[in-house]
């Protein structure tokens, strides 16, 4: 199998989720959606034959990776948390958006090597916090939030200019034109 198939075969495997992410308009849809885009975008010029450039190559590699992460963790959520209940599923949508955050934020903080001990324990407390009000479906309140991205503008490093995957791939859509 090739990288293609591999993706197809992985969205296949999670394309009832995705339906009943669309369906029930689920916030965390937003994480995905440009995503699947522009890797659908890039499969089927590939699929028709059409000769891509590096670039393309390396934005298709690093969305089919973004992609396999967050619907692996979003499933295990629906699957496993959730019992297969998309309104439960939709309830903790905004910390399932943290959870993506925060896993994308400290990957890049890995990256440009930015990550120290502290902020690398910072991290993985608040992803133990937010996985803990899920696995045990806690109710969970602003001041949950609030105390999120609190945390997570301390860990900000100024100068730093990350942007999450997710809206990293709203602009290639836009570059691309992809509707």
């Amino acid at each position: 199998m090739n990288i293609y198939e591999d993706y197809t075969s992985y969205l296949g495997e999670h394309q009832e989720l995705i339906e009943k992410m669309i369906s029930t308009n689920s916030a965390v849809y937003y994480a995905l959606s440009d995503v699947i885009k522009v890797t659908d975008y890039i499969y089927r010029l590939q699929a028709q034959n059409t000769k891509i450039d590096e670039d393309l190559q390396e934005i298709f590699e690093i969305g089919f990776g973004y992609l396999a992460n967050v619907l692996g963790d979003l499933k295990t959520y629906y699957v496993e948390y959730f019992d297969q209940n998309m309104d439960t599923f939709n309830y903790y949508s905004e910390l399932m958006l943290y959870s993506i955050y925060i896993e994308d934020f400290k990957e890049h903080l890995r990256v440009q090597e930015l990550i120290n001990d502290d902020s690398q324990k910072v991290l993985n407390d608040l992803m133990y916090k937010i996985d803990g009000i899920l696995a045990n479906k806690k109710p969970y309140s602003e001041v949950d939030i609030n105390e999120i991205e609190a945390t997570i503008d301390d860990l900000k490093i100024d100068g730093d200019s990350y942007k999450p995957v997710y809206n990293v791939f709203r602009l290639i859509t836009e570059e691309l034109e992809i509707e």
